[in-house]
């Protein structure tokens, strides 16, 4: 009997995870709308730059403000002191945000 039967045993297996793996982070993006794909045009070719321009990207740029509005209003209110004009839009965008 050999050792090298079980190894390969969790080889193949080990293969065989990492290809479902694959397929479905794939299916994801696609579903999620912002897969890369062969003629997608982006400029980016890292991943993280694909990401973060994409529209999940700004999606977390989002939920980023909206945590540090809510965690931290007093950085924001101290913010929104610097510019008096933009005020009534940054608490109009903040108001929106957190009451839907």
């Amino acid at each position: 009997m050999s050792n090298n039967a079980p190894l390969d045993g969790i080889e193949q297996t080990r293969a065989r995870l990492r290809a479902s793996r694959a397929e479905i982070f794939g299916l994801a993006r696609e579903l999620r709308g912002d897969a890369p794909g062969e003629g997608s045009g982006s400029a980016y070719r890292s991943h993280l730059m694909r990401a973060l321009t994409g529209t999940g990207g700004k999606a977390a740029l989002g939920v980023a403000v909206l945590a540090v509005a809510l965690l931290r209003p007093r950085l924001l209110s101290g913010l929104v002191r610097l510019a008096p004009l933009l005020q009534p839009l940054v608490i109009r965008y903040v108001a929106h945000r957190i009451l839907g």
